[in-house]
């Protein structure tokens, strides 16, 4: 049985992975690249054929796949399934327990990875793992592999190289040791192909000037990179700057990093070289209504924008009791920014995410704007800043996290720049909605049964 693909033409690697009669298969190439998506077709493919099963099986058989999360399965695996299965081949469909039935008997079980776990006894057949840097450590060797052993069923382990996420080293460690196993026994494959060879030239270029030096090379290229322990690795002194000073004609961009012990805020304003941070302010035992006020009377005729974080509106560090009215809870950050300004006649804007960014997205935003894979920089930064300077020089990864310890109380002013370089140097994910500038992902596919 063979199978034809619509609207969609493979460069060789891909040909060669859908090809590939491993019975465990890993990939590890860019993001957006169709990986995902070819992912699905194989996976498919094998559960239409009964690949691999032994001729004496008279079992049941299931075919699991599972990303990050049921919520971005559902987003992706449930969709390619849907689009890639021919609906000739489809018996039944249980939306609700996202499980498919096909006309040859087999099962199609789609699940997140926080509840991977299935109770299908021995009777797994074949497994997808997408998003492989996200998942749980030890699931797949624990829970999912002895399910195989019985069937002789297949695994396809799909994921970029993520730096930081709970299952990175897992997946880099099965890569690597997947691929020693290929030099010597079939049964195992490893492919990896770069994101540029499906992307336009137009693409590229955008891609290398939106992304940083470490994020292209996971992201873009695949790679397995070596980061070491500085937290904003693309620091250097061509970041630096002397003698910058207020443009009253222009917006002050604040970052606001809330907390009493240390309040921490960044002003910022567009110029002729790009982003430049200008000033900070950083202040033990304070609260968010007399610092604010400070902010009024230092910058009385500039529109002024906040960046912060979104937290602050649930958590306190203004004066005085909350209270409760209505629906809002008075006293929060926010809101007393928005009070002092109206009382002020000052005008209010917040560009605030509706949800807090992770901090390997926060810290993403800001290597990228520091330094990009093209080599530009985007964000300057006056040195009588020292507070932030020294934040972004000695900040270090401890257990996969950035440390905020030490003397100095590290992280409120980098935290501060990073509120708002997150919103103005969205990460990748960001501007692909944003702009649909890296919608080269496969188009719609189309499999049909050939006589």
């Amino acid at each position: 049985m063979a199978f034809s693909f619509e609207g969609w033409i493979p460069h060789q690697g891909q040909i060669e992975y859908l090809e590939c009669g491993s019975r465990f298969i890993a990939n590890r190439s860019g993001r957006q690249s169709s990986k995902t998506a070819i992912g699905v077709v194989k996976f498919v493919q094998r559960a239409l054929t009964d690949w691999g099963i032994p001729k004496k099986w008279r079992g049941p058989r299931y075919y699991l796949c599972y990303g990050a999360t049921v919520s971005s399965s559902k987003e992706t695996l449930w969709r390619l399934l849907n689009e890639v299965i021919p609906k000739k081949a489809i018996k039944k469909i249980n939306i609700s327990e996202h499980k498919i039935t096909l006309v040859n008997g087999a099962v199609i079980l789609m699940k997140g990875g926080e509840n991977v776990t299935v109770n299908v006894g021995n009777s797994l057949c074949g497994v997808l793992v997408d998003e492989a840097a996200y998942q749980k450590p030890g699931i797949f060797d624990t829970s999912i592999l002895p399910m195989l052993y019985r069937t002789d069923g297949w695994a396809i382990v799909v994921g970029t190289p993520t730096f930081g996420q709970r299952g990175s080293e897992e997946h880099k460690e099965r890569c690597e040791d997947w691929w020693e196993k290929s030099k010597t026994d079939p049964g195992y494959s490893v492919f990896h192909w770069s994101s540029e060879e499906v992307m336009t030239e137009d693409e590229i270029e955008f891609a290398r000037g939106a992304l940083g030096e470490f994020d292209y090379r996971e992201q873009i290229l695949g790679e397995w990179v070596t980061r070491g322990n500085q937290v904003y690795y693309a620091f250097s002194e061509e970041n630096l700057v002397e003698g910058t000073h207020l443009d009253h004609s222009k917006p002050v961009f604040i970052g606001c990093d809330f907390n009493v012990d240390f309040m921490s805020w960044v002003f910022a304003q567009e110029t002729d070289i790009g982003l430049t941070v200008f000033e900070e302010f950083r202040q033990k035992d304070t609260n968010t209504e007399s610092t604010v006020k400070q902010v009024l009377q230092r910058f009385p005729e500039n529109k002024l924008v906040w960046y912060g974080d979104p937290a602050g509106n649930q958590r306190k560090t203004s004066a005085g009791a909350l209270e409760l009215k209505g629906n809002v809870i008075l006293g929060t950050d926010w809101l007393t920014i928005q009070n002092a300004c109206i009382q002020s006649n000052r005008d209010v804007l917040y560009r605030v995410p509706s949800a807090h960014p992770s901090i390997d997205s926060r810290v993403g935003s800001v290597n990228r704007a520091l330094r990009s894979f093209d080599g530009n920089h985007h964000v300057f930064i006056d040195r009588n800043c020292k507070n932030l300077i020294y934040d972004l020089k000695a900040q270090a990864y401890k257990a996969g996290k950035p440390w905020e310890g030490g003397a100095r109380n590290m992280g409120h002013a980098s935290d501060a720049l990073g509120y708002m370089i997150y919103v103005l140097h969205p990460d990748l994910k960001k501007i692909t909605k944003k702009t649909e500038r890296f919608s080269f992902s496969m188009p719609e596919i189309k499999m049909q049964k050939m006589l």
